[in-house]
């Protein structure tokens, strides 16, 4: 075995699925975009229609299974113990479940289900090759490693460029950005993505907070990534007064802080997971 097929199943604790000493292996799961093509009303050809967004998909991983003892009641309590490991690691209690690429360090999030090969006639002995199909949840892979900005203090009108961290072959990133107030901080702001073509800033996502105790050393937390709002890692959906979630993508790729008065300062630290469609 190569390691180019590697893969292997971990849950949100850290745990790992291990049903043999080898990795599983597998093949590039089939990507379609939503949409559909609709005649033309008179001038022939095709209208595009959809959202383009990444249609759910299946991914089939084939692992040897190296179980089944010399007596038939080796043999049934093997399989019994195997249909236990997976039935008790997939508890949606434990999820989100990862499957990671062991050789690009990606992972993509899946819930998965096992049906045994066995040999014809006898429920008891599973083949040597066998697979669990997953259903793959999210539209693409994202690094295994987050990747940070550092800490960076920002002004009033400053932007961040992230373009040297993004490829433009990535699909849409959606990041955790942290904003720590300093002494001269407002209470009110804005923190935006979009692009600078050399004619200004343009604003692609913008979301706007406003929040009254946002004093020195205090951290709001916008975690685009799971749709959530902390201040000092408690939820506070309500400091939201317009926008989100915030994003990037390969066209908009920088950061601008902005306080409608103008003044005041923040630290601003970014962390990402690069995503691709493959």
């Amino acid at each position: 075995m190569t390691r180019s097929y590697e893969y292997q199943v971990r849950n949100v604790h850290g745990d790992l699925l291990d049903l043999s000493s080898q990795k599983y292996r597998t093949s590039v799961p089939k990507s379609s975009r939503n949409y559909a093509l609709a005649d033309r009303l008179e001038q022939g050809g095709s209208v595009l229609l959809g959202d383009g967004k990444i249609k759910g998909r299946k991914i089939n991983l084939k692992f040897d299974y190296a179980g089944g003892g010399a007596s038939r009641a080796a043999q049934h309590n093997d399989v019994h113990q195997l249909m236990n490991t997976l039935a008790s690691f997939f508890r949606i209690q434990d999820a989100p479940f990862y499957l990671e690429n062991l050789v690009r360090n990606t992972r993509t999030r899946v819930y998965g289900d096992f049906s045994p090969s066995h040999v014809d006639g006898n429920e008891f002995l599973i083949l040597q090759t066998s697979t669990i199909e997953l259903d793959v949840l999210d539209a693409a892979w994202e690094d295994v490693t987050e990747t940070s900005s550092g800490v960076v203090t920002m002004a009033s009108g400053d932007t961040l460029d992230l373009s040297p961290a993004l490829p433009n072959y990535c699909e849409d990133i959606f990041p955790v950005i942290e904003v720590t107030a300093r002494a001269d901080s407002p209470t009110t702001f804005s923190i935006e993505t979009g692009r600078d073509p050399g004619t200004g800033f343009v604003v692609f996502r913008t979301i706007l907070l406003s929040e009254a105790t946002f004093t020195l050393g205090r951290v709001i937390t916008i975690d685009s990534r799971n749709g959530k709002i902390l201040i000092d890692g408690r939820s506070a959906p309500e400091i939201i007064s317009f926008g989100f979630p915030v994003k990037f993508d390969r066209r908009n790729q920088r950061l601008r802080y902005y306080s409608s008065t103008g003044t005041g300062s923040v630290d601003v630290q970014i962390r990402h997971r690069v995503r691709t469609l493959y």
